[in-house]
């Protein structure tokens, strides 16, 4: 499985991902510091020629060469960047009919109607909320 990991941080999403199997993992993130931090742990896992690191807006995302299966999406709480980053995604073809989405939100933000996700579950953890779509039929 390809994996997009939007807003990646420290990369551990899609560090993980990586080390359950998954193929290639494309980290985006606008800070150069949170890339280079990812850089270094995937050299330290082994798994750097598996990754790809963009430093890229998650609202103005580069062209997929093909779509994730898996796009994961932890975007600052409390600053509604959810929506805009799903349709950035979607715009830029990261997504399909075979995609999942995975977002951690804070359990207080409101997450918008958006036509195009179906919402399919949702987890509450402490402050913290993961919800899964899948693109609408």
């Amino acid at each position: 499985m390809r994996v997009l990991d939007m807003f990646a941080g420290t990369g551990a999403f899609g560090l993980e991902a990586l080390s359950r199997g998954a193929e290639h993992v494309t980290f985006i993130d606008s800070a150069v510091s949170s890339l280079k931090l990812v850089r270094e742990n995937a050299a330290h896992m082994g798994v750097s020629e598996r990754c790809t690191f963009v430093k890229a807006d998650a609202l103005q995302l580069p062209k997929a060469a093909q779509a994730a299966g898996l796009i994961f999406a932890d975007p600052p709480y409390g600053k509604q960047l959810l929506e805009p980053a799903l349709a950035a995604a979607m715009a830029a073809g990261w997504v399909d009919a075979n995609s999942y989405i995975l977002a951690e939100t804070a359990t207080k933000d409101a997450i918008a109607p958006m036509p195009q996700l179906v919402l399919e579950k949702d987890w509450t953890y402490g402050q913290s909320k993961i919800t899964r779509f899948s693109l609408a039929p």
